[in-house]
């Protein structure tokens, strides 16, 4: 029996629905066509919506254990910000929850970082992809930025 929040998105999926999928020849990531797209990001960066979403995430992960979400920039960036404010109305018990974004490369100006957000040593992080499974690329620059964590540099 799914919880009153699912269910509460549950009911709204229809009208988000509309708002995510694009009707007309695309093409993907891969190369390849497509008569249609679902772009989540239509929901998930929506005013209405996003809250939702920040709610949902945050019950289907509060069994995981962590303190700072986020992922690959632009995928992760709506999601891991909607749970974090909706962590913050929700009074979450323990540490407030973080966001950070993982950028493709590090910046050539400014502090030049590839992880952007609150640095906590020892936090607990959950990351987010889009749908799918990652692309060799998007592998390789998590695996790149995971490196750094490790080195202590960027250090959740």
């Amino acid at each position: 029996m799914p919880s009153s929040v699912v269910a509460e998105a549950m009911t709204r999926l229809s009208a988000d629905q509309a708002k995510a999928i694009v009707h007309g020849r695309v093409t993907l990531s891969s190369g390849r066509k497509a008569d249609y797209y679902v772009d989540l990001r239509r929901v998930t960066l929506d005013g209405e919506a996003a809250p939702m979403v920040g709610r949902v995430m945050l019950e289907l992960t509060a069994d995981l254990g962590f303190d700072a979400v986020g992922g690959l920039t632009l995928g992760a960036d709506p999601v891991a910000t909607a749970m974090l404010h909706a962590a913050a109305q929700a009074g979450r018990a323990g540490p407030p929850l973080d966001a950070f974004v993982v950028r493709k490369a590090g910046k050539a100006h400014g502090l030049q970082q590839r992880i952007e957000g609150p640095r906590k040593i020892g936090s607990q992080a959950h990351r987010f992809g889009g749908p799918g499974p990652l692309t060799r690329n998007q592998s390789r620059q998590l695996e790149q930025a995971r490196k750094g964590l490790d080195r202590g540099r960027n250090r959740l």
